[in-house]
């Protein structure tokens, strides 16, 4: 049943942004093609269902909700007040919506930038549309803690986004994100997402904690930092 919803948790932000345990994704053929890298990060395996319980913390702050998982999307319910975000994915984009009275609307681009619970999650991390960037560039393998990855860059096709550029490393063995970096239009860096822990739920390691932080462009220092934390199945 866990192999029913791998790939989903890495979709958090990512938050993407499941697991740091899946089925071995055979890279010997495209290593150099950097969107055959990323399809199974966009797509996953969106089939059945799981819920979970899971947090957001920033500072003293926690805010809990019920992540749900569906046949093609992702939705993160929260209370007081009563709110949700859904993500909807296909194999050429990501779509995501917001419910404050029960009616889901989708977000338009212009409100991507407002912060998740007031965190440093962005509705535009959420939405996760720059996996499908068409502007992807592979960099190599690299080493992020214990794991080797390949290395993709991103560049936006248009100004309609706080992120001019987003890398991202992709575990080699299980084709899951481990960290991502987001610049601005200057070519500074705003934004750092990492993997910290994984968990065993069901037999399988999924994860645990991902840290989320805002990064001052003029002096390069992390000036707030989010947790995402998945804490059970439900």
């Amino acid at each position: 049943m866990i192999m029913q919803y791998k790939n989903f948790i890495f979709r958090i932000f990512a938050l993407p942004i499941v697991g740091l345990s899946f089925s071995p994704f055979s890279l010997q053929a495209q290593a150099l093609d950097p969107h055959a890298l990323l399809e199974p990060v966009r797509m996953g395996a969106f089939s059945g269902q799981a819920d979970f319980a899971a947090t957001l913390r920033s500072g003293a702050s926690n805010d809990p909700f019920r992540l749900e998982v569906r046949q093609g999307s992702v939705t993160y319910a929260f209370e007081n007040p009563t709110e949700a975000m859904r993500m909807e994915f296909s194999s050429d984009g990501s779509r995501l919506l917001r419910s404050v009275g029960g009616n889901f609307q989708p977000v338009a681009r212009k409100d991507l930038g407002e912060p998740v619970r007031n965190t440093d999650i962005t509705l535009e991390d959420l939405s996760l549309w720059f996996l499908y960037w068409r502007d992807a560039k592979y960099d190599g393998e690299h080493q992020v803690g214990p794991r080797r990855t390949h290395k993709i860059t991103l560049r936006a096709p248009r100004s309609d986004t706080h992120y001019a550029a987003v890398n991202v490393w992709v575990d080699q063995e299980t084709g899951t994100l481990m960290q991502m970096y987001a610049y601005n239009w200057d070519g500074a860096i705003t934004k750092r997402f990492r993997v910290v822990s994984g968990q065993r739920i069901d037999g399988q390691w999924m994860l645990k904690e991902m840290r989320v932080e805002s990064v001052d462009p003029a002096t390069k220092k992390v000036s707030s930092r989010s947790y995402l934390a998945i804490d059970r199945k439900l």
